[in-house]
């Protein structure tokens, strides 16, 4: 008699099921559902982890994400979702092998470009991590989308000088850290500030914050570059102009405003005075109306500027940085003593007595000068001295108020 085949096993003829066919498997089945094997024990957490390094899982996520950029879909981010899937089957290691298989994937998928894409998949394996460990995630990413050798060869060198490589930059860091939806604000400050972080030097700061938020001109069809001397070959005159030159530099600042509480990646007002200086005399120094144009983007911005200035005993720029903002803002139509009264009246009070007197002392005289210079201008401007007469009187109720609280 032939001997008798037992068929009792779960496996059926399988005493152990083949590695391949498991793999197979996997081809077969969504990552949502591959998300949820990893989770079942410590050894299909480290079968699915042996799976996502292999051709297989590289075929797997090339087709999902090609299809999803090509089709525009709006069904679930299948970037994100391989996040998740990265960050599940890696949660028994600790958090270097975490960041190395993180590493080893990208290398077996690199020829996937897009980075927003992979920007929100590695938001999603970092989601709710302590931000230490974002950090350390983000200088690995640095490292291995060749980033971290892109920013030590074009920042230390002159604003303009490899244009595309400027762009490279601009257009990989926003991809991979501030193109992904955000439920908790702060979360754009922090990135920023640990992005701006990487370079030791303030100047170096100032210039990646420019590469990243700066305005673009374009130089031929479908080819844009940052144009870094925009804000100082003259003053932007239109109002939309400026919001959309201006806007994307206040919104950054603004986030790194909003990260107060973050402790090590929080910025002083005095970090983000300097940063503000830095920035606008990149590669030189703006026009008064271009930098007055962003300080009233966000008043509180234009509260650090003038603030600072004013306790260094810089009146005099402060004065100058005030009448700018006042041109500004007159010439949109903005009744200027209601639009900033509030921010100057804080700012007033927060001085000691002898500084109030002199600062108010510096504004007048300085709105005097202005309008003697007009005045006494050959040609004589007619329109200018006009223009500068009715904003000098829009602050009258304002100069009253700053001078009851002396």
């Amino acid at each position: 008699m032939g001997r008798r085949v037992s068929l009792e096993t779960p496996l059926g003829f399988f005493q152990m099921l083949p590695r391949e066919l498991l793999h197979n498997l996997f081809d077969r089945i969504s990552v949502h559902q591959l998300v949820i094997i990893s989770l079942t024990s410590s050894i299909f957490n480290s079968e699915v982890r042996h799976y996502l390094l292999l051709e297989n899982a590289s075929r797997k996520f090339s087709a999902e994400t090609t299809t999803h950029m090509m089709k525009n879909v709006l069904d679930l981010d299948p970037f994100y979702v391989w996040g998740v899937l990265l960050k599940a089957s890696t949660i028994i290691m600790d958090s270097w092998s975490r960041r190395s298989f993180l590493a080893s994937f990208y290398c077996k998928n690199g020829n996937i470009i897009n980075w927003p894409g992979w920007g929100r998949c590695f938001m999603a394996f970092c989601e709710k991590w302590d931000f230490h460990e974002c950090e350390a995630l983000l200088y690995v990413v640095l490292y291995f989308t060749k980033l971290s050798q892109l920013l030590c060869e074009v920042l230390p060198e002159e604003a303009g000088e490899y244009p595309s490589l400027e762009m490279e930059i601009r257009v990989r860091l926003r991809g991979l850290f501030l193109s992904h939806s955000a439920k908790d604000e702060r979360d754009y400050g922090f990135w920023i500030s640990a992005i701006l972080r990487t370079q030791e030097t303030t100047k170096l700061q100032g210039k990646l914050f420019m590469i990243i938020f700066g305005p673009l001109k374009f130089i031929e069809i479908g080819r844009q570059i940052i144009d870094w001397k925009v804000f100082c070959n003259g003053s932007i005159i239109l109002e939309h102009l400026c919001a959309k030159l201006l806007g994307p530099l206040a919104l950054g600042i603004h986030h790194l405003m909003s990260i107060s509480n973050l402790g090590y990646y929080a910025w002083t007002n005095n970090q983000l005075f300097i940063l503000m200086e830095e920035i606008s005399t990149i590669p030189y120094i703006w026009t008064p109306n271009n930098f007055a144009a962003l300080l009233v983007l966000c008043p509180q911005i234009f509260r650090i500027a003038l603030f600072t200035r004013l306790t260094e005993g810089r009146m005099n720029e402060a004065a100058h940085i005030f009448h700018a903002v006042k041109t500004v803002l007159h010439r949109r139509g903005i009744f200027v003593s209601a639009a900033i009264s509030d921010v100057m009246l804080k700012i007033f009070r927060a001085l000691p007595e002898i500084s109030r007197r002199l600062f108010l002392s510096t504004l007048l005289k300085t709105e005097s000068d202005q309008l003697s210079g007009l005045l006494l201008a050959t040609p004589f401007d007619t329109s200018s001295f006009h223009a500068e007469l009715s904003s000098a009187y829009s602050i009258s109720a304002l100069m009253s108020l700053l001078a009851k609280n002396i």
